[in-house]
């Protein structure tokens, strides 16, 4: 079971479990936006026509979504008010802009289930048409262009020189900008090409998937066969384990299992009018190989080999004739090397069939859970990597994972080095999170009911911080539509905000506020540690809390809600346990955290086995988490 004041750090490792950095050149890519200030160009109906084929792609692929939900669909069809975009789409000189702006505001509400791509392609296709046509109409494009084209070229520059989340995220709405004004989209993709760095490196040891996936096998079974004209029955006691082994790959990870071990048994033989008994021993061995490759995990057809030795106590003659069983010792003589050829082959092939039927009843489920639990939601909410990979060494599992959306940056620093004999090993680029958190979340409505459901799934219980104040409203937030979360991983410390939009009391709505919390990590003896720097800073977007100025009474009140509640989450030291992750990597027994670092905009967290095995599993726990699998 989790610690309960362990499960922030718990949440991360589990959920990232379930993924060559560069430096932006100033040199070029900043004078190559200043360049571009040339190359602008007025837009004209074919770019129109051009938004607006992509508007008609967007409302189609969301109708036949509604098709495919079915009766389900009718409340949405309601909610966003669709035949009448459906019927402004069809007017022979072009859609309504009002009717376009009255579905854009209806799609970006926050509602939960508006994050789907679904519900994003539509309102950014509606978001591009109108910003085409108006400039059309209205002109003044020019203007802006060249504004963006120079705040762009000295972000470039600045964040060159010192990557930062702030520049990046100005970078993106730069690169957005100009590819919803259909300009330069040679420097657009320019600019991506020098920053798809993948932000998010893991390694897991050959040692910890042994001890999570390895098993030691005592079990008996019955033996039935059929070897030149014996019936054979009887008891077979396997006595052996299953070894993992990392095979070296750079494109996908390559994992073979290996299944080594001793079968004896105690059989009777019947052949016509005789019984014979008979001990026998045989040595196995099979192999399969696992491939995983981001989308699923494949399989090999297992190789076996196997070595019958066998001892034949008694031959009775069912009339007791002993002539019968003098015949009977004599020819099974001759036939004992035949016989026990043709034993080992039998159990070779009962072994493949076993090893086959046994690692597939693993990997069909795992399969359906990386489609249905995580790779679909992932895609239907377009938060699935750009980029995801494995390989494997002999002595390690690694992944690595570029988290970034069309117009994202990825890591602009080289990641730490991996830690030297850990177990389990992170390195987490601070856009990995932002990128993640601007699309989960953006414009998003969030409630207090919903952020306990998914704590609940992922930890098997709901952590104390997150439960519910007595005699209190639910809270819900409603995001930025830019920059939601944010985090900064620097000098040994990592700093969190959260920017609303809105907050709620139950239905009654606050103002917007920032919070942001900062930690510093340290160490205490063998205990590393995240220590509060100050109070959470709670104030409202761009306020300056040293310019003098008072907050509102409304202010003020939400503010000291926060404080109340997030003062819970955000407690002044966030002091680690030693870990025990779920399913069949609670196996491997207890982890120590050997390593917390923020450096250059990387999080790294090394982990290690300590020997100590996991405590017995609460029943109760047990079955809850069960259900949730």
């Amino acid at each position: 079971m989790l610690a309960r004041g362990n499960w922030l750090v718990a949440a991360a490792i589990v959920g990232l479990l379930v993924l060559c950095p560069n430096t932006l050149n100033a040199e070029e890519l900043s004078p190559q936006a200043l360049a571009a200030k040339d190359a602008f160009r007025p837009l004209t109906d074919d770019d129109l026509a051009a938004a607006q084929a992509n508007l008609d792609a967007a409302a189609q692929a969301l109708e036949a979504r509604f098709a495919r939900a079915g009766d389900t669909a009718e409340g949405w069809r309601a909610y966003l008010k669709w035949q009448e975009l459906i019927d402004t789409l069809e007017v022979a000189d072009g859609p309504k802009i009002e009717t376009l702006a009255q579905t854009h505001g209806l799609l970006s509400r926050g509602h939960e289930g508006l994050g789907l791509t679904c519900f994003t392609d539509l309102r950014q296709s509606i978001r591009q048409y109108v910003s085409v046509s108006r400039a059309i109409e209205q002109g003044g494009l020019d203007g802006q262009y060249g504004k963006v084209l120079e705040g762009l070229a000295a972000r470039l520059a600045s964040h060159a020189a010192a990557p930062n989340g702030e520049d990046a995220a100005v970078i993106a709405e730069s690169l957005r900008w100009l590819s919803d004004a259909r300009q330069v989209p040679e420097l657009v993709q320019s600019i991506r090409s020098a920053s798809l760095w993948r932000n998010f490196h893991a390694r897991v040891s050959a040692g910890m998937i042994q001890a999570a996936m390895g098993q030691e096998i005592d079990e008996t079974l019955p033996v039935r066969d059929n070897i030149l004209g014996t019936s054979i029955t009887g008891t077979g006691h396997m006595v052996g384990h299953v070894a993992i082994e990392l095979v070296p790959s750079h494109d996908r990870a390559e994992i073979m299992m290996v299944l080594s071990g001793t079968t004896t048994s105690d059989t009777v033989g019947r052949n016509g009018p005789v019984l014979i008994y008979a001990n026998g021993s045989t040595e196995l061995t099979a192999r399969k190989k696992l491939f995983i490759d981001g989308r699923q995990i494949s399989t090999l057809a297992s190789t076996a080999s196997a070595t019958t030795h066998s001892h034949i106590r008694s031959i009775c003659a069912r009339n007791g004739s002993r002539l019968i069983e003098k015949i009977a010792w004599k020819r099974a003589g001759k036939q004992k090397h035949q016989a026990e050829c043709i034993a080992s082959r039998h159990a070779e092939q009962q072994l493949r069939e076993r090893f086959d039927d046994e690692v597939q009843s693993m990997v069909g489920p795992a399969n359906v859970d990386i489609e249905h639990k995580l790779r679909r939601p992932l895609v239907d909410r377009g938060l699935y990597p750009a980029e995801l990979a494995y390989a494997t060494t002999r002595d390690d599992l690694e992944v690595s994972v570029l988290q970034a959306g069309p117009f994202d940056l990825g890591a602009t620093t080289a990641p730490p080095e991996a830690a030297a004999g850990a177990d389990v090993d992170v390195r987490l680029h601070e856009s990995m999170v932002n990128n993640f958190m601007a699309r989960a979340l953006g414009g998003m409505l969030l409630r207090e009911q919903s952020v306990q459901k998914a704590a609940t799934d992922l930890l098997g219980e709901l952590p104390a911080e997150l439960e519910s104040e007595p005699d209190s409203q639910p809270w819900g937030i409603t995001f930025q539509p830019r920059r939601p979360v944010w985090v900064a991983f620097s000098d040994d410390q990592f700093t969190l905000s959260i920017r609303g939009r809105n907050f709620y009391e139950g239905e009654k709505k606050h103002p917007g506020m920032d919070v942001t919390v900062t930690y510093r990590i340290v160490r205490d003896g063998e205990t590393l540690k995240a220590v509060r720097q100050g109070e959470l800073a709670i104030f409202p977007p761009g306020f300056d809390p040293e310019a003098g100025k008072q907050l509102s009474t409304q202010q003020t009140v939400i503010r000291r809600l926060l404080q109340r509640r997030l003062g819970k989450v955000f407690q002044e030291e966030l002091v680690p346990e030693d870990l025990v992750l779920p399913n069949q990597w609670r196996r491997a027994g207890e982890l120590k955290i050997v390593r917390w670092a923020a450096q250059d905009g990387w999080l790294a967290l090394s982990l290690k086995r300590t020997g100590k095995p996991a405590p017995a599993e609460d029943p109760a726990t047990e079955d809850a988490v069960a259900q949730v699998r």
